[in-house]
């Protein structure tokens, strides 16, 4: 029977979470969040995984605008902009 510290249920809810609020209903961003959980977020420290839920609370059309103008965004969440952007430059490749 699981508990709860084990690992595997931890980060089974987490990426459960991350899918459902990376489905932001803006096309843009539809695009790019559920795509980079499926593919990246288990791949995550768990820091950023709680950082990159912290990202989701902020209003969409800042997100949309960190992404596109890496000079503006918030310090704490530049790594996983980077992540992002990477994430797109890839998947063009």
């Amino acid at each position: 029977m699981a508990t709860s510290t084990d690992p595997s249920l931890e980060e089974h809810f987490l990426l459960n979470k991350a899918k459902w609020r990376s489905r932001r209903g803006t096309l843009e961003l539809d695009l790019i969040l559920p795509t980079f959980v499926d593919k990246y977020f288990l791949k995550l420290p768990m820091n950023k995984r709680l950082l990159y839920l912290a990202l989701l609370e902020e209003d969409d059309w800042d997100i949309l605008d960190w992404l596109q103008k890496p000079m503006s965004v918030p310090k704490k969440y530049a790594y996983l902009i980077d992540q992002l952007n990477d994430s797109q430059e890839e998947k063009r490749s």
